[in-house]
């Protein structure tokens, strides 16, 4: 954890292959399709504009929207039954937080309540973190930020959280294009988003 860029080295040993995936083709390749679909289906109301968007900001607002388009599911953990909202997902996956908030506690409080890695986003567009078990990996962009993060689910070998699994999930399965076990929304989001090509 205190080498910079040991997880995606550690990832790329490990998965060669994939490596590189997320960063290289989420804005050629998937962005436009994911925002292309989210207006379409008509959860994300406020992505009227996409022509005036620059890239980047395209292949932001994709990576934050994931987990609204791919809902969560419904999970079980001993005899009682869960049901997160989109809000929880959202969260789950990149967390965004005031540019003034008290690092020291956030990350004291998260280690208690977030026992999986997860995106840290401070202020809109400010700084992006990784959180692994409390610590704090500071990286240039949002892209970078969940691909690292992703990487950390491999390297670690710890569980996507259920809140956000499935956009986990279809980031694996679908962009990195790791093998895993595909369920039927990750399988009708893939075949939407590509149909919009034809």
């Amino acid at each position: 954890m205190d080498t910079p860029g040991m997880i995606s080295q550690d990832f790329s040993v490990l998965h060669p292959d994939a490596a590189d995936k997320l960063c290289s083709s989420w804005l050629p390749d998937f962005a436009d399709k994911i925002l292309a679909f989210a207006k379409r289906d008509g959860r994300q109301m406020d992505l009227l504009n996409l022509d005036n968007m620059s890239a980047d900001t395209k292949g932001t607002m994709a990576l934050k929207i994931l987990p609204q388009i791919i809902p969560p599911s419904v999970y079980k953990i001993g005899n009682k039954t869960f049901q997160p909202t989109i809000e929880e997902a959202r969260t789950s996956f990149i967390d965004v937080q005031p540019s003034g908030t008290n690092m020291v506690q956030y990350l004291l409080k998260q280690r208690e309540e977030r026992p999986f890695p997860f995106v840290l986003e401070l202020g809109v567009g400010g700084q992006f973190f990784v959180v692994v078990n409390g610590e704090a990996l500071e990286e240039q962009t949002l892209l970078k930020a969940v691909d690292v993060c992703f990487k950390s689910f491999f390297c670690f070998d710890t569980h996507f959280p259920k809140q956000c699994a499935l956009a986990w999930e279809f980031l694996q399965q679908v962009v990195y294009e790791m093998p895993g076990s595909e369920n039927s929304t990750i399988r009708f989001l893939r075949a939407s988003i590509y149909a919009a090509e034809d």
